[in-house]
């Protein structure tokens, strides 16, 4: 088994772990929520398995639409940063797909209309693989292409649709008023495919070099800018697997910006699996740095997230297996937790704690583990445990998997003053 598919395995198993982990906090909750809110639980739950089928295939996978001849093969050798793909009149002939990998870009340049003909089987096909979809033209779009584009979104009106306007250097010798006059008709007739003007980019994959008597790829910043902007399912994907870089980027500015989106998408993980744990049953702290279970996955998973793979950590004796490497350090972020804050962490009893209402950023879902009822003491235990730990990961990860400088007391203290900030707070009754 390669490591592609051990990989495949594990998140897997992780979707599993949490379908079991909702049934049983509908047999445990239900029962007290309204169904609105039972609703909202089950989509938290949902949207965590989405993204983890996204995330299944270490790949970001956008699929280009457009005429023959638009430039789609070269906009996919300029975001690869290699002429991978083939260009020119006689490969936009071609009926079939082309499949351009380089990990984690999968660019698939999508047949274009030919004569009158749109290719609509396999459009549909390759848009339903996709985590987004770029709309290609050269200028004004047709009636095949907005026949094209609406064939695809019809079928995928959620998935992400950016619209790339190439070639666009041709137009520079033209007069302004031109250049304006065809912006407006490409906003005007491409607006129903994206969320604002915004989503048009403008540019040139290629550009026709004298010297070289040829035409030379270019980069398109402003293309991948507007990949790692997307606020959705899209954007998600790109800055966890960042397939630019841009996380080693020089600019301070780059990189912090994507390790918030980073942890942004890690806490609504952390949310998930807190809520998961408070319901699925007492496990003592003792047993838990034994066999910590579904603290294991949500470790695993985080580090996915923050853009670390699990294979490069340096733990003396330990197997390949990254369920195994992320079970280790789940132990030994668990003992150094419970050797910091003792009884603030490794209670499992509450004995007399009156809870009032659950004050939380998660809405019904954080409201959710009052419900718990007499273990609603126990079940927020578990839940702070579970949301401690998970920022102890976060910063611990981002650290190289070291405590850094500070050292882990300082980490972990830090860690749960941040606890309190994002996740379920609770208060006293007076």
């Amino acid at each position: 088994m390669d490591n592609q598919q051990e990989f495949r395995q594990e998140i897997q198993q992780i979707r599993e772990e949490l379908k079991v982990a909702l049934k049983e906090i509908k047999s445990k909750i239900g029962n007290n929520l309204s169904s609105q809110e039972m609703g909202e639980v089950e989509n938290e739950f949902q949207q965590l398995d989405e993204l983890l089928e996204r995330l299944e295939t270490g790949l970001v996978w956008l699929c280009f639409f457009g005429k023959t001849s638009v430039g789609k093969s070269a906009i996919a050798n300029s975001l690869i940063g290699e002429d991978l793909a083939k260009v020119g009149i006689q490969h936009d002939l071609t009926t079939e797909p082309a499949y351009y990998e380089k990990r984690p870009w999968m660019l698939v340049d999508v047949p274009g209309i030919l004569g009158k003909e749109v290719n609509k089987d396999v459009a549909i096909e390759e848009a339903e693989k996709a985590h987004g979809h770029i709309f290609v033209l050269d200028g004004e779009p047709l009636e095949l292409e907005l026949e094209l584009f609406n064939l695809v979104h019809n079928k995928m009106p959620t998935t992400p649709k950016i619209v790339f306007v190439n070639q666009w250097d041709k137009m520079q010798s033209r007069p302004k008023k031109d250049r304006e006059t065809v912006r407006e008709r490409i906003e005007q007739k491409m607006g129903k495919f994206i969320k604002s003007p915004d989503d048009i980019v403008y540019g040139s994959a290629q550009i026709y070099d004298p010297d070289k008597d040829d035409m030379v790829r270019q980069e398109i910043p402003k293309l991948l800018d507007k990949l790692y902007e997307d606020a959705g399912a899209l954007g998600e994907v790109v800055n966890i697997l960042d397939p630019a870089s841009r996380a080693d980027d020089i600019t301070q500015g780059i990189r912090d910006r994507i390790l918030t989106i980073r942890k942004k998408i890690a806490r609504r993980v952390i949310n998930v699996f807190g809520i998961a744990s408070a319901a699925v049953g007492l496990v003592p702290f003792d047993q838990l740095v034994v066999t910590p279970g579904v603290l294991t996955s949500m470790v695993l998973v985080i580090t996915l997230i923050m853009g670390r793979n699990a294979n490069f950590m340096n733990i003396e004796g330990q197997s390949s297996n990254n369920v195994t490497k992320a079970g280790k350090m789940a132990i030994e972020l668990l003992k150094a937790c419970g050797e910091v804050l003792f009884w603030e962490f490794v209670a499992v009893f509450a004995g007399g704690l009156a809870l009032d209402v659950v004050g939380t950023i998660f809405g019904p879902l954080g409201m959710g583990l009052t419900a718990l009822a007499d273990l609603a003491a126990l079940g927020w235990y578990r839940y702070n445990r579970t949301a401690i730990l998970g920022e102890v990961t976060i910063e611990y990860v981002s650290n190289g998997f070291s405590w850094g400088a500070d050292g882990a007391e300082a980490v972990i203290k830090r860690c749960k003053e941040r606890a309190q900030e994002h996740y379920v707070r609770l208060q006293s009754k007076k």
